[in-house]
């Protein structure tokens, strides 16, 4: 059997938080205390957005596909009967890919034959361009049967009248096959199928104006590194809801942004109000001519005490009546 899948057509704090921020600003170490506090907050970021990616590749199948290259790639509806957009069944990839074959079912049979038990599908759409994004995952019982359905849809494949040839980058990815399909009734399509253990991936690219090899190649390449190398059984119910990675990645972009305000913030203070270098008292002689370290008299024209307190700029200290010019 070969299998020939349809061509896809372009649709058109509190206080705390408040003080804390009082005293970085009145604070001697500004820089390093806005450094210590990005570094955290950024780790906790970290910890908590890639918290739900080692959840959902452990558990199913939605988190074995790549995200899309970018906030410009509307995900599809799951409504649209055009669109494997979720999860499906051997029946319902079945009934999508047969609406136009002469033997309806025969997809269904097939794929139950080789003990297919679950798939997911994604597909985005750019917002300016309209150009496509499909990926797809297959999971079956065993490996043996998962190479049998790759084997269909390569031979499928490479048998389109329409197939141009394959992407050149594409054969860096191991046990993989790809093609270049045009069609004057559809867009352009660039297509990357892959194997490992008992999964079979699907990549396409589809558009009428760019070319979009190169990103068939690099979400392909994407998936095969992540996917398991043995053989796994995952549920195609996605465990975590869509809408938090989205959430997530939100609030921590908002989050970044007002550190950064902060830290202009902090450095426009600093720059605008430099206070003088505080010191302890000085024990003056009567005639200002002296100073005392506890021990001697010290000559204050040519001597200045080290706990002096200096002016912003560094040119005078003070000697406890008045300013007195640094002798250089």
């Amino acid at each position: 059997m070969t299998l020939n899948e349809p061509l896809t057509e372009l649709s058109p704090l509190r206080a705390p938080l408040g003080s804390a921020t009082i005293e970085i600003l009145r604070g001697d170490s500004k820089i390093a205390a806005l450094g210590r506090i990005l570094l955290v907050v950024l780790a906790a970021l970290t910890a908590v957005i890639g918290a739900t990616v080692p959840a959902e590749a452990a558990t199913d199948l939605s988190s074995l596909l790549a995200d899309a290259p970018g906030f410009d790639w509307h995900e599809a509806g799951g409504s649209n009967p055009d669109v494997i957009e979720g999860p499906f069944t051997a029946r319902s990839y079945g009934d999508f890919v047969d609406k136009s074959s002469s033997t309806p079912g025969s997809t269904t049979s097939v794929l139950q034959g080789y003990g297919f038990n679950g798939g997911y599908g994604k597909e985005w759409q750019h917002l300016g361009s309209n150009d496509l994004l499909v990926e797809r995952v297959f999971q079956f019982d065993s490996k043996s049967g998962a190479t049998s359905w790759y084997n269909d849809i390569k031979s499928g494949t490479e048998s389109e009248t329409s197939n141009q040839g394959t992407i050149p980058a594409a054969s860096a990815i191991p046990d993989s096959f790809s093609a270049i399909l045009t069609d004057p009734n559809f867009p352009k399509q660039w297509r990357v199928d892959f194997l490992k253990s008992n999964l079979v991936f699907v990549v396409h690219t589809d558009s009428n104006t760019n070319d979009l090899a190169s990103l068939a190649v690099s979400q392909a390449q994407k998936e095969y590194n992540d996917a398991p190398t043995s053989t796994v059984h995952l549920s195609t119910t996605p465990q975590t809801p869509a809408w938090v990675k989205p959430v997530m990645y939100g609030v921590a972009t908002a989050l970044f942004i007002f550190l950064v305000g902060l830290v202009t913030v902090v450095l426009l203070v600093s720059r605008r109000r430099t206070p003088a270098v505080a010191g302890a008292p000085i024990q003056m002689s009567p005639d200002g001519s002296f100073w005392w370290d506890g021990v001697r008299w010290h000559d204050a024209r040519t001597e200045i005490p080290p706990n002096a307190q200096r002016s912003p700029d560094g040119v005078y200290w003070w000697d406890g009546r008045s300013w007195r010019r640094v002798v250089s």
